[in-house]
């Protein structure tokens, strides 16, 4: 099943992104151990990352939650590729890819 993963933020806003991974049986998995990384790069190949955020887990460790501020969205309008990772001292994996699009302020 495709999922629809992408986000919007208007140029210099704050974002607030929430992240919960589940297992191969549908259930919440324990992020004990892990650390998000959320990266965001422009919509080319190639492009090296724009911004990297380490995310908060919650304190029952089942989500992490990413904090953007106005400074990291201050990006030129447009689309961008994300990742949401996480990362252990055994493993590292890919949680989420999709597009993060930064829209003109002025058009709100």
């Amino acid at each position: 099943m495709a999922y629809n993963n992408r986000l919007k933020c208007y140029q210099g806003n704050s974002k607030t992104i929430f992240c919960s991974v589940y297992d191969s049986s549908n259930n919440t998995m324990d992020l004990t151990g892990y650390t998000g990384i959320f990266s965001l790069k422009p919509y080319l190949p190639d492009n090296p990352v724009s911004l990297q955020k380490i995310g908060t887990l919650d304190s029952s460790a089942l989500s992490i939650t990413f904090s953007l501020t106005p400074t990291d969205t201050s990006l030129a309008v447009g689309d961008y590729f994300y990742n949401i990772d996480i990362s252990s001292n055994t493993e590292y994996k890919t949680v989420v890819a999709d597009r993060f699009s930064i829209l003109d302020a002025n058009l709100k």
